[in-house]
């Protein structure tokens, strides 16, 4: 999930990277920081939530929003494959329908009714491996 995001960021700023995968990637982070900050440590969202994003940006000196996938999205027009779980509670799936339908190059969507957070290749690792290795096969070229 946090690598799909980290995986966004790179592809944006390195056009040798020709195709994606992302498992769980949430399209925006404050969402992810302020559940964390309601459900872990049983605070309001406001005003704590907020006041740590402002610090995290301050101590970075960067505007994190400008990270999101949901921002790079538009700019990427590689192939991605979009894998949610159904039943995960930390990226809504929502946030996943929004991040894939921002995406400005083709796409293949994988949803796993039965899984939670990167819970699918868990409940089903052969496959798993199988349909991300004829993904990048597709789209990059097998070299076997």
């Amino acid at each position: 999930s946090l690598g799909g995001a980290v995986a966004c960021q790179f592809a944006a700023q390195q056009p040798q990277i020709k195709a994606v995968a992302l498992d769980s990637t949430f399209a925006r982070l404050f969402p992810i920081a302020a559940r964390v900050v309601k459900v872990r440590y049983h605070l309001p969202v406001v005003p704590f939530a907020w006041i740590t994003w402002a610090g995290v940006q301050l101590a970075l000196r960067s505007d994190l929003s400008k990270l999101d996938p949901l921002r790079l999205a538009p700019t990427l027009q590689i192939p991605l494959l979009w894998i949610h779980g159904q039943q995960d509670t930390v990226v809504s799936r929502g946030q996943g329908e929004e991040l894939l339908a921002a995406w400005a190059g083709p796409k293949e969507r994988w949803n796993d009714p039965r899984a939670g957070h990167v819970g699918t290749y868990a409940l089903q690792p052969d496959p798993y491996v199988d349909r991300v290795a004829q993904f990048f096969d597709r789209c990059l070229g097998s070299h076997a």
